[in-house]
């Protein structure tokens, strides 16, 4: 088959840019640059991101496991308790003993907290 004199056809060919394509295509490889960087320090900073993921994971579940978690609570010394001569720490929120008791020597007792239930009785008094 033979091609006719007029007949239009399509070929891939190279042609010059013009200073404004130029201009275009240099903007658009900037930006792809710039993406392309981004993606890169997101990819360094992932094993960190998961890493911190993995520990709260961990952290959580021992606690799941544990039943309880650490927590700071109020508590109080009583003192002379449970017999003169020791204290006894206890928790505000609950009134359970904390620990066992101690002798009060091995501690200043005018830098030992007040108990609040003496306390507030004591303001009531008044």
């Amino acid at each position: 088959m033979y091609q006719e004199k007029n007949e239009i056809i399509i070929r891939t060919l190279r042609c010059p840019l013009t200073d404004e394509q130029q201009i275009e295509i240099g903007q658009r490889l900037a930006e792809i640059n710039i993406e392309i960087e981004a993606k890169i320090e997101l990819k360094k900073a992932l094993p960190k991101e998961i890493e911190g993921l993995q520990e709260r994971a961990a952290s959580l579940g021992h606690t799941l496991k544990d039943g309880s978690e650490l927590k700071e609570v109020e508590c109080y010394w009583s003192l002379d308790d449970p017999e003169e001569g020791k204290k006894q720490l206890y928790r505000v929120d609950t009134a359970e003993s904390v620990g066992d008791p101690v002798d009060m020597e091995l501690f200043d007792v005018e830098e030992l907290p007040e108990n609040p239930e003496e306390k507030m009785e004591e303001e009531n008094a008044e």
